[in-house]
């Protein structure tokens, strides 16, 4: 919002009242946009982390699993299972 702080300035230095107003409303938004990036920032990392922390488990119970006589089961193994 430069172009609009910078016509806040140049109307305020002309003596209009709403230069005040554009000037107040631009450094709202960028405030706010800061906030938003800031939070985007956030749930991206923490999807990172719960992305490679689930795929992890995730990978443990897929190689982990065991039939009754505990050998391990392979995908197409357990896929037997379902039809």
């Amino acid at each position: 919002m430069p172009a609009s702080r910078s016509a806040g300035i140049r109307l305020s230095g002309d003596n209009f009242t709403s230069g005040a107003a554009l000037s107040q409303v631009a450094e709202t938004w960028e405030r706010q946009v800061g906030t938003l990036l800031e939070a985007c920032a956030h749930i991206s990392n923490h999807l990172d982390f719960s992305s490679r922390s689930y795929g992890a488990e995730e990978e443990r119970i897929e190689t982990g699993m065991r039939n009754l006589r505990g050998q391990l089961m392979n995908p197409s193994r357990i896929s037997d299972y379902y039809r």
